[in-house]
C-alpha cells in the first residue's frame, strides 16, 4: 500500500524533469532575431520558414465593401477568451494565439493620425502599448521610416510584434461625419510559430540589441545600388557577350553548390553612347536562368521587367532590384546545388551587346533550407473579363518571394483596382488570404498619391489609368508546403477591361519551370490603352519624384521621334534642356536662346523668356499657380495672380525685397476632386504648398495682410492630393520650369467644409536673405 504514493511521487518527478527539459530545448526566437530580417538579403530564399498569414477587413460576402469588418466589436456579443472585452468604443482587429509575432500592419479610412490603437500581450487585462496610427507607423524611433510611414494614404509598419501566448490588437471604432462613419480598412500579416520555438514578447521599453537592429536595418535598406555593387561580397564573374538578332546566348555557367548574390546587366546596342538603356532592350530581350541540370527555364522573364523596369527605363531602387546608370540590377539571393546557366534571346532586329556582372559565393554544402529562384512572367488583356489574373501557379514546397504588376485599364477610370488578391496554399479548400483591394496589397491605397520607390514595396508608374507597383515579401514570409495559387481579380466581379502583366519571384525545393507563359510577338508590347501622349506630363512629374531626369529626357525624345509635329514639341526640347543642365550635361540657356531664335510656338517663347527673366537679377521671381477652383494668389496682402485652369499651370512674373513674407491663397469650394498648387520660385529657391501651410474655411478679419494672426489656423497636414491633375482630369499642358509641381503638392481642405461656407484660404510665411524691388 505504501509503494502506490511513492510511484505517484517518482512518477511525478520525471514529469516535472521531462517538461523542463522540453522547456529548455525550445528555441526562443528573439525581437533582435525578427527585427534583422527586415534588412538579411538571404532570408528571402529560405523556404524552411513558418508561414504567414493575412487577418484582413475583407468583405465576407465576396462584395466590394472591404471596410469595417473586424474580428469582434463591442455589441457582437462577446467576451474574449480570457475575459478582455473590447470596451464600449473600440474593435478588435486581431486576436492571435501565440507563439508568434506580427509582421505586417496596414489601415487606411482614418482622417488623421490620432486613431488609437492597443495592444494586449500574453493575457494581460490591460494594453502593454497605447498608441496612435502616425505614432506606430512612422513616429516612434524605432517604428521611424521606413519601417513605418504614411505614404499614398494609408499608414503601414513593418515593425514586428512578437508574442508568446497572444496578442489582441485593438482600435477605435469607426467615428461618425455627416451621420457617416468612417470606413477603416485594415490588414495585418501574422506568423504562428512552429513546435520547438517560442518567442520573447514584445515590450514598449526598446531594449537597447532591438535599437541597433533598427537602425542598422535602415542603413541596408538606405544604401544606394552602386555601392552595393562596388562592395560585392564575393567572387565575381565577369562576361561581354555580342547576341544576334533570334539567337539565345549563354551569357554565364557557374559551378556550384553557390549562391548568386547579385546580378547585373547591361545591353547596349552599337549605336547607343553613355549610360542610356533602350526602351527596346527591356522587352526585346528574354532573360533565362536555368538550374543544376534542368533544361527547363526555371527564371524566364522580359529583360527589364526581371529587373523591375516595366515598360519604360527609369532610374529606381528597391531592397532587391532596380536600376543605376543604366546598368540592371539584381540581389535577389539565387542558391544551387551543381549549375547556373543565365543565357539571353534576342528578338530583336539588330545585334545587342550585353555586359554582364555576378557576384557569387560558394557554398560548402548545399543546404535544403534554402530554395532556387523562380520568376513567372504572365499577361491577361481585355479580352478576359470575367476571370482574374493569375500571377502564380505552382507544386512543391517553397515561397512566394514578391511580385511586381502591371495595369492598364480602358474602362478611362481606376476600377481596375478595386480588385483583390487571393491566396490559395496547400489543402485550403478556397484562398485563406484574401485582400481588400490591389493598391492595399502594395501599401497604397485610394488608387495611390505619386510615384514613390520604397525598400518594400512602391509604385514606380502612375499616369491615368496605367500603374506599375511592387511588393517584397521580406519578413511576411509566404510559405508554403505542397502548392500554391495567386489571382488578381480583374476588379469587383472581374468586370474590368484592361491588362494585367506580372513577373512573380518565389523560390521552390526543386528547379522546375518557371510557372509563367512568357510574351511573342505583340504581346510583348507596351499596353496601348490610347492615353500616353495625353498624360506625357503625369508622367514627367513623376519621373522627377523619383529623381531620374534622364528617363524623362529619354521619354521626350522618344515622343518626339514618335511624333515630330507634336504641338508641344519646342516646349519639350525646352523642358528637356533643362532636365540636362540639372543632370550636369551642359547649360540649357544656348539650347533655349536658340529655340527661341527659330520657335513659331507662342506658348515656348513665352515661357523661355519668362525664364530667361527670373536668371536675370536675384530679386526677380516667377509664381507658378495650377487649379481646377477660382482661385487668388496674395502676396503681402497684395493680389498677384487670379485663375482657375485644370489645363495648365499659370505663370506670372514677381519681384521680392529681403525679408519676411506671407502668400495667402483663397480657393473656391468646389466639388471633388478640387486642387491648389501654388509654387513661387525665387533665386534661394522654390516656396511651394506643402502639408505644413496653414489653413481655414470663410476667415473674417484681413486675412491676406502680413500682420494677420493666424496662430488659431490649422496645418492642412497629411501628403496633398494625388497628381495634380487627378481624374477624371488628364491633360496637363507641358512647361519648361522643372520642379515647380513635382516639388510641391496640391492641396485641399483636410476636414469636411462647413455647411454654407465658400471659400477656403491657406497660409504660409517665408522670409528671403535677399532681393530687390517691392513692385510688380
Amino acid at each position: 500500500m505504501r509503494k502506490v504514493p511513492q510511484l505517484r511521487v517518482l512518477l511525478t518527478a520525471l514529469l516535472l524533469v521531462g517538461m523542463l527539459g522540453c522547456s529548455h530545448a525550445r528555441k526562443v526566437v528573439t525581437w533582435q532575431e525578427l527585427v534583422s530580417r527586415l534588412g538579411d538579403r538571404e532570408y528571402i530564399c529560405r523556404i524552411d520558414q513558418p508561414a504567414s498569414q493575412l487577418l484582413s477587413s475583407h468583405d465576407p460576402s465576396g462584395g466590394n465593401d472591404d471596410f469595417n469588418h473586424f474580428v469582434r466589436t463591442e455589441d457582437a456579443g462577446g467576451v474574449l477568451t480570457g475575459a478582455i472585452r473590447p470596451p464600449q468604443g473600440w474593435v478588435v482587429l486581431a486576436d492571435l494565439k501565440g507563439p508568434g509575432y506580427l509582421q505586417r500592419f496596414w489601415f487606411t479610412g482614418a482622417k488623421t493620425g490620432d486613431y488609437e490603437l492597443r495592444f494586449f500581450l500574453d493575457g494581460e487585462r490591460r494594453p502593454r502599448l497605447e498608441t496612435t496610427l502616425k505614432e506606430w507607423c512612422g513616429g516612434l524611433e524605432y517604428t521611424r521610416p521606413p519601417i513605418g510611414a504614411y505614404e499614398n494614404y494609408c499608414w503601414y509598419s513593418w515593425m514586428p510584434v512578437p508574442y508568446r501566448k497572444r496578442l489582441v490588437v485593438m482600435a477605435r471604432a469607426p467615428r461618425f461625419a455627416e451621420g457617416h462613419p468612417d470606413k477603416l480598412f485594415y490588414q495585418i500579416n501574422y506568423v504562428r510559430l512552429p513546435r520547438g520555438q517560442t518567442v520573447e514578447s514584445f515590450s514598449p521599453e526598446v531594449p537597447p540589441e532591438v535599437r541597433s537592429a533598427v537602425d542598422e536595418v535602415c542603413r541596408r535598406w538606405a544604401e544606394p545600388l552602386a555601392r552595393r555593387l562596388q562592395r560585392g561580397g564575393g567572387g565575381t564573374e565577369e562576361a561581354v557577350v555580342r547576341v544576334d538578332p533570334g539567337r539565345e546566348v549563354s551569357l554565364l555557367e557557374i559551378d556550384g553548390p553557390a549562391i548568386i548574390r547579385c546580378l547585373a546587366l547591361k545591353p547596349r546596342f552599337g549605336s547607343e553612347e553613355g549610360d542610356r538603356l533602350s526602351a527596346r532592350a527591356l522587352r526585346g530581350l528574354i532573360l533565362r536562368i536555368r538550374w543544376d541540370d534542368s533544361q527547363a527555364a526555371s527564371v524566364e522573364a522580359p529583360l527589364g521587367d526581371f529587373f523591375g523596369i516595366f515598360w519604360r527605363p527609369v532610374g529606381y531602387q528597391s531592397f532587391y532590384w532596380g536600376m543605376t546608370n543604366g546598368m540592371l540590377v539584381s540581389f535577389l539571393p539565387m542558391p544551387f546545388r551543381d549549375q547556373a546557366r543565365i543565357s539571353v534571346e534576342n528578338r530583336l532586329k539588330e545585334p545587342i551587346e550585353v555586359r554582364v556582372s555576378c557576384t557569387v559565393r560558394p557554398l560548402e554544402a548545399w543546404d535544403s533550407g534554402r530554395g532556387y529562384l523562380h520568376a513567372a512572367w504572365r499577361k491577361s488583356g481585355p479580352g478576359e473579363v470575367g476571370l482574374p489574373h493569375l500571377v502564380i501557379e505552382a507544386s512543391g514546397r517553397g515561397r512566394l518571394a514578391g511580385l511586381i504588376l502591371g495595369t492598364a485599364s480602358r474602362d478611362r477610370s481606376w476600377w481596375m483596382l478595386e480588385g483583390d488578391e487571393l491566396i490559395q496554399r496547400d489543402t485550403e479548400a478556397e484562398p485563406g488570404w484574401k485582400g481588400t483591394g490591389l493598391e492595399d496589397y502594395f501599401n497604397g491605397g485610394w488608387y495611390y498619391q505619386n510615384a514613390l520607390a520604397r525598400p518594400l514595396q512602391g509604385i514606380v508608374f502612375k499616369a491615368p489609368f496605367r500603374t506599375v507597383q511592387y511588393r517584397i515579401h521580406q519578413a511576411d514570409t509566404v510559405t508554403f508546403q505542397k502548392k500554391i495559387r495567386m489571382v488578381f481579380e480583374r476588379g469587383p466581379e472581374n468586370a474590368s477591361h484592361g491588362w494585367f502583366e506580372s513577373l512573380c519571384f518565389y523560390y521552390l525545393d526543386h528547379p522546375a519551370g518557371s510557372g509563367g507563359r512568357i510574351c511573342h510577338g505583340r504581346e510583348c508590347g507596351v499596353p496601348d490603352d490610347g492615353l500616353w501622349n495625353a498624360t506625357l506630363m503625369s508622367e514627367l512629374l513623376n519621373y522627377e519624384r523619383l529623381g531620374d531626369y534622364g528617363a524623362a529626357v529619354q521619354r521626350i525624345e522618344d515622343l518626339l521621334a514618335a511624333v515630330p509635329d507634336f504641338p508641344f514639341a519646342d516646349v519639350l526640347r525646352a523642358r528637356a534642356a533643362v532636365y540636362r543642365e540639372l543632370m550636369g550635361r551642359g547649360e540649357c540657356t544656348p539650347v533655349l536662346q536658340e529655340i527661341l531664335r527659330t520657335t513659331s510656338s507662342e506658348l515656348a517663347r513665352s515661357q523661355i523668356e519668362d525664364f530667361l527673366w527670373l536668371q536675370f537679377s536675384p530679386s526677380n521671381a516667377l509664381l507658378g499657380v495650377y487649379c481646377n477652383t477660382r482661385t487668388r494668389v496674395f502676396l503681402d496682402g497684395r493680389v498677384l495672380a487670379e485663375t482657375e485652369d485644370a489645363r495648365r499651370m499659370r505663370f506670372f512674373r514677381v519681384t521680392l525685397t529681403a525679408g519676411e513674407h506671407v502668400i495667402a491663397v483663397q480657393a473656391a469650394r468646389h466639388r471633388y476632386p478640387d486642387w491648389v498648387q501654388v509654387c513661387l520660385r525665387t533665386a534661394e529657391g522654390d516656396v511651394g504648398t506643402a502639408p505644413s501651410w496653414k489653413y481655414c474655411f470663410e476667415p473674417s478679419g484681413n486675412w491676406a495682410d502680413p500682420d494677420f494672426d493666424d496662430s488659431q489656423w490649422e496645418p492642412v497636414g497629411g501628403t496633398g492630393v494625388k497628381g495634380p491633375p487627378e481624374a477624371p482630369y488628364l491633360w496637363l499642358e507641358p512647361n519648361i520650369f522643372v520642379g515647380m509641381q513635382s516639388g510641391c503638392v496640391g492641396l485641399r481642405p483636410p476636414a469636411d467644409w462647413p455647411s454654407g461656407a465658400h471659400f477656403v484660404v491657406y497660409r504660409h510665411r517665408f522670409r528671403l536673405p535677399r532681393g530687390g524691388r517691392t513692385e510688380d
